[in-house]
């Protein structure tokens, strides 16, 4: 038919497909690339020598959205190394993505060992409200634990008789390399605006790697009416920013996100903690962000319980799993609409079935590759589980 219509050095090889699809060539001219518009009936095809179309496969690897999730071994102690009540990170290097920032925000509720890890290596530490309060009282149980574990050591030490004194010394010194990162760290926190907290240099070496006890958020937002008087005045007195939102129809990571987002960069990570568990509608809100917020997929995360979920948008995804930092159970779920999914690299592969509430989900599904491909016409959740440890 295209040779009829005076079209030459063309060639289409098409897979059956139950929309058809419309295309374009230039008379004459041969046609080396594809562009195509995904699950769609309509594409625009320039140039073609030689095609072969499948509806969820048919595009070059520069169009697919790739989720690159090694930043979070960064953050994750290894090999069973636990941290100390008030002990520094254990060494890593920490080298993401360039001028990228890991921008934290602790939601009010009960948070998982993972997502204290993650507070303790934020470039950025956000409360949303009442998460100041989830904050404070953490530090506050740390700071009480580690007293009530430094006298026992006294005691044991001088029941010894032995060694004291070098106990002692070893303990003062500790104290004071502790003393002055926080004093450095809350130093920083004398910043006037977001803008500034924003511009700041991040450091990214073992000196200013913070103690979990004596951690200070860089910013509170919210309308104030969850954080406890005490926290607030606590906070004020450090210096930390507060951003008052009155807008009531949205919630406080809303407002937290609102209120950064002309701030973040494209290579920023933000870690939404304390995002699942406890109230379910809660844990609902907190999805509804993630569909709120699509223009930052790939950028945000939510994690509560070492549940990670994350936003698929609509289109072609490659999924990076690496088994030292992730579970291999995991979950495709099509929250808010209909949605056609193709995978690969998982158990239980999906072949351009339809997801829905009232129909199918892929829950209970493992990861066989490290490599996991996703194709969707309408976003969906991506779930799976952090390890409580780092492998490697």
């Amino acid at each position: 038919m295209l040779a009829r219509m005076g079209y030459t050095n063309v060639k289409v090889n098409f897979v059956s497909y139950v929309n058809p699809f419309k295309f374009a060539v230039t008379k004459g001219r041969k046609i080396s690339s594809v562009r195509i518009t995904r699950y769609h009936s309509r594409a625009v095809i320039k140039g073609i020598t030689s095609v072969h179309y499948n509806c969820m496969r048919g595009a070059a690897v520069g169009d697919y959205f790739v989720h690159e999730l090694d930043f979070m071994k960064c953050i994750l102690p290894k090999n069973g190394t636990k941290l100390g009540k008030d002990s520094p990170q254990p060494k890593s290097k920490r080298e993401p993505i360039k001028e990228s920032k890991l921008i934290t925000i602790v939601l009010n509720n009960a948070l998982c060992e993972n997502s204290k890890k993650i507070i303790a290596k934020s470039d950025i530490l956000i409360c949303a409200d009442g998460g100041a309060n989830i904050l404070y009282n953490m530090c506050q149980s740390l700071a009480k634990e580690k007293s009530t574990s430094d006298k026992s050591c006294s005691l044991e030490g001088k029941a010894k008789g032995d060694n004291t004194s070098l106990y002692t010394l070893y303990t003062n010194e500790q104290n004071g390399i502790k003393d002055n990162k926080s004093s450095e760290h809350e130093h920083q926190h004398g910043r006037d605006t977001i803008s500034d907290l924003f511009k700041m240099r991040i450091k990214k070496n073992e000196d200013t790697v913070k103690c979990l006890t004596k951690i200070v958020p860089d910013l509170i937002c919210g309308d104030f009416d969850s954080i406890n008087k005490h926290v607030y005045k606590f906070y004020k007195n450090k210096s930390v920013l507060f951003e008052k939102c009155e807008n009531q129809e949205n919630t406080d990571l809303d407002k937290c996100i609102d209120t950064i987002r002309g701030y973040i960069m494209e290579n920023d990570k933000i870690l939404i903690v304390g995002a699942t568990g406890n109230r379910f509608d809660h844990t609902c809100a907190n999805i509804s962000s993630l569909y709120k917020n699509v223009s930052l997929c790939g950028s945000i995360y939510l994690i509560g319980e070492n549940n990670f979920l994350f936003l698929l948008k609509k289109g072609s995804h490659i999924i990076h799993i690496n088994p030292q930092i992730f579970e291999k159970g995991c979950g495709i779920l099509p929250i808010g609409a209909k949605c056609n999914v193709k995978t690969e690299g998982l158990k239980y592969n999906l072949n351009n079935e339809y997801l829905s509430f009232d129909k199918l989900i892929s829950s209970s599904n493992e990861v066989l590759q490290n490599e996991v491909k996703v194709f969707n016409d309408s976003p969906v959740i991506w779930c799976s589980q952090l390890r409580a440890v780092c492998k490697g």
